[in-house]
């Protein structure tokens, strides 16, 4: 089979349209996922546990601009970023909610290197793409 009738197909399946309905189911688990993650972190304790206790946070190079809050403002940020987690999975205000949701997600994880999950990069990078995209 030529190079070329195969580069057709797959140029052909690539624009072949698509129903929507899968963006959105992704939209959905990935909100409730990152919701239920974000209220497990409060229910357990781990905001005073991990972020106010201590006194001395390893820094990412380059983002040692990255500040930890206080207890008002780290329950503050959980908040904003449970409420966008809340909106991208209920599809409401979609890219307002993903922008703070990835913004909120991203400084909670940027600040301390002891808390890196390689997933969490992961979660960072998918909620501003899920953004970009017209899953709402």
């Amino acid at each position: 089979m030529p190079a070329t009738s195969l580069a057709a197909r797959w140029r052909a399946r690539a624009l072949t349209p698509v129903d929507g309905a899968s963006l959105a189911a992704l939209r959905i688990a990935f909100g409730a996922l990152m919701a239920g993650g974000l209220v497990r972190y409060l229910l357990t304790g781990w905001v005073e546990e991990v972020f106010v206790e201590p006194t001395f946070f390893f820094k990412y190079p380059g983002f040692a601009w990255v500040s930890v809050p206080g207890p008002v403002g780290l329950y503050t940020l959980m908040g904003v970023s449970l409420a966008g987690a809340l909106g991208v999975a209920l599809g409401l205000f979609f890219r307002t909610s993903a922008l703070l949701f990835t913004v909120g997600f991203a400084w909670l994880n940027l600040m301390d290197q002891t808390t890196y999950l390689n997933h969490y990069y992961f979660v960072v990078i998918l909620a501003a793409l899920l953004g970009l995209s017209p899953a709402g």
